[in-house]
């Protein structure tokens, strides 16, 4: 956990944002900033403190309005519309266990049988089991996990629940009946694809409805602070990154792993999609 980050209290005007995803209708994000600094995470060069000297994982904004305004803004979401929770935060990082805003946020949306998707890290997405049982038709949750190595998992997700306990999530949910999927993105070279199939085997036997993959966003940048991550911590991957995210093998990476998946899948009890 990411024990000492600087939490700032705010109102927003507004809590429903339009969505870019397709499939979603709005995002909800009750947090600015996360907890969790995934170091591959985009949203670190979207938030608007970026250039104020702020660091990303360690200042988070709380949205206390965030339940007020969806009161006042939820007209807006038609019946056949999708909600997420979230985009750009994690809405299960830790401080959730003192503000409860995703849970409170969570119960109206259900109530009001908005179509709604979570998507998380964290484990803590189980405490409100309670709730989605209660209208869990209008409901898919999934946990982003991005390989079974724990040692990798800690050196991009630092501060983020284990895999395990990710796992473990996943399949509780399954088990109580909620219909889950696994979003496994960023795919990482070596770092996902040497425990990728593994990982499958495991997700499909917790009894995960859809596997969602994506590849890296280096539209932000995040080659090169990756680069710094891998020669740091990982200096025989450096000349392979250094490839595939700077030289010409980066979309024949991708396409070449997208096509192993879809053989691997062919026949597994799943659904399986792809973001690119």
């Amino acid at each position: 956990m990411n024990e000492f980050p600087q939490i700032k209290e705010i109102k927003c005007r507004t809590i429903l944002s339009k969505s870019g995803i397709e499939g979603i209708d709005y995002t909800i994000n009750p947090y600015i900033g996360c907890q969790h600094a995934c170091r591959y995470c985009y949203a670190q060069y979207m938030w608007p403190w970026k250039n104020i000297g702020l660091k990303w994982g360690k200042h988070i904004f709380v949205k206390v309005n965030a339940l007020e305004r969806l009161n006042t803004e939820i007209h807006r979401i038609k019946p056949w519309q999708v909600v997420e929770l979230s985009s750009v935060t994690d809405p299960y990082q830790p401080i959730e266990r003192k503000y409860q805003l995703t849970r409170r946020i969570l119960e109206k949306l259900l109530n009001n049988n908005v179509k709604t998707i979570i998507l998380t890290k964290s484990n803590l997405v189980t405490r409100d089991i309670d709730i989605m049982l209660e209208n869990s038709r209008n409901l898919q949750v999934g946990l982003t996990i991005i390989t079974l190595d724990e040692h990798f998992k800690r050196a991009f997700e630092p501060y983020s629940p284990s895999v395990k306990e990710r796992l473990s999530a996943l399949e509780k949910l399954s088990r109580n009946g909620i219909v889950t999927f696994c979003f496994i993105g960023p795919m990482l070279p070596v770092v996902t694809d040497e425990s990728l199939w593994t990982l499958i085997d495991v997700l499909e036997n917790i009894g995960v409805k859809m596997l969602i993959f994506d590849r890296m966003n280096v539209k932000w940048g995040l080659n090169k602070h990756l680069l710094e991550i891998i020669g740091k911590n990982f200096p025989d991957l450096y000349e392979l990154y250094e490839k595939v995210f700077t030289g010409g093998d980066y979309w024949k990476y991708y396409k070449s792993l997208k096509n192993d998946i879809l053989n691997f899948c062919e026949g597994k009890s799943f659904k399986v999609v792809f973001c690119y």
